[in-house]
């Protein structure tokens, strides 16, 4: 009777593992999303280094509230988060 009760706790929280995680596609930019990742994003370098994108291979991309920012590796994305507003201004002043 408890294996039985201990599967069904497993199987739960695997299923919440499942929802939260299905979250984190947010991190995937997609077109549609105000900067499509083909044309329209207006910066050409790293937001947070300032280096060319695609200078480290293919540039790293995630949609933060509804807008595509790019790095220029994927370890610029954790500099990003510790202060998302400075570097959404950059982007929403840049010129196409």
């Amino acid at each position: 009777m408890r294996t039985g009760f201990w599967a069904g706790v497993q199987l739960g929280m695997w299923g919440l593992c499942g929802l939260f995680l299905a979250g984190c596609e947010e991190k995937q930019a997609s077109k549609g999303d105000g900067y499509p990742l083909g044309d329209g994003y207006p910066l050409k370098v790293c937001v947070v280094s300032g280096e060319p994108l695609g200078s480290m291979g293919e540039p790293a991309a995630i949609v933060y509230e509804g807008k595509t920012v790019k790095f220029c590796c994927s370890g610029c994305e954790g500099d990003f988060r510790k202060d998302p507003l400075t570097y959404l201004a950059k982007i929403t002043n840049a010129k196409p």
